[in-house]
């Protein structure tokens, strides 16, 4: 059987009109077309992450989630990019707040990366509880200065019932949609951050996710 491999490299310049330049990303480590206007496409792009550890018991203050953080290659976000995570929560009898999870892009990875979609649930009660919380972020225009924005949805749910436990109801959805910003910063990260308010003691067993364009 006959392999072909490809070398990486850097992004090629643009080619002349009625041409497209096909190689392979030295980054993303993904085959990449530039065509003749400078638009570079890779089709399709799929970024995934996880966490491999626990993580807490903790959360009592806004904390980066290990393993939701993924590095956006060059020349996106695009308009309907798509940035999904989940992560599980187990928490003990302590802390009563409202629970906020944060998406967040920046160049760091961490809690002073700027706030993009803040969700805010209804606050816990003092009860041992098991819960599931979803993220999804999708760019609807991208650019520099403000023109970018992404419409950011979150769910939230729980083992017990509807009143007691992570939220006081048995499942929450949150729409937030984003003031507008800057997606064309270099190296930009995309991630969340939790904050299970003052004494709480989260554990967090499962983070996954993916960054995916067309």
């Amino acid at each position: 059987m006959a392999v072909l491999r490809l070398l990486t490299n850097a992004a090629p310049g643009t080619p002349s009109t009625g041409y497209a330049s096909v190689y392979v990303d030295s980054t993303t480590k993904l085959l990449t077309a530039v065509n003749d206007a400078g638009v570079t496409q890779t089709n399709p792009l799929w970024l995934f992450n996880q966490s491999v550890t626990a993580q807490g018991a903790g959360f009592s203050s806004d904390t980066y989630l290990v393993g939701s953080n993924i590095s956006i290659p060059s020349g996106y976000p695009r308009v309907g990019t798509l940035y999904h995570a989940t992560f599980d929560v187990s928490k003990t009898g302590a802390g009563t707040a409202t629970p906020i999870v944060t998406l967040r892009i920046g160049t760091l990875g961490t809690v002073a990366d700027a706030s993009i979609c803040a969700f805010t649930f209804s606050a816990g009660t003092a009860n041992a509880d098991v819960g599931t919380v979803e993220v999804w972020g999708l760019c609807r225009t991208v650019g520099s200065g403000t023109a970018a924005v992404v419409q950011g949805r979150a769910e939230a749910r729980h083992g017990l019932s509807a009143t007691t436990g992570l939220i006081s109801l048995v499942s929450e959805t949150k729409q937030v949609t984003s003031a507008g910003f800057d997606s064309t910063v270099a190296n930009s990260i995309i991630g969340l951050s939790v904050n299970g308010g003052g004494s709480a003691a989260w554990t967090v067993q499962l983070v996954t996710a993916e960054f995916r364009a067309v």
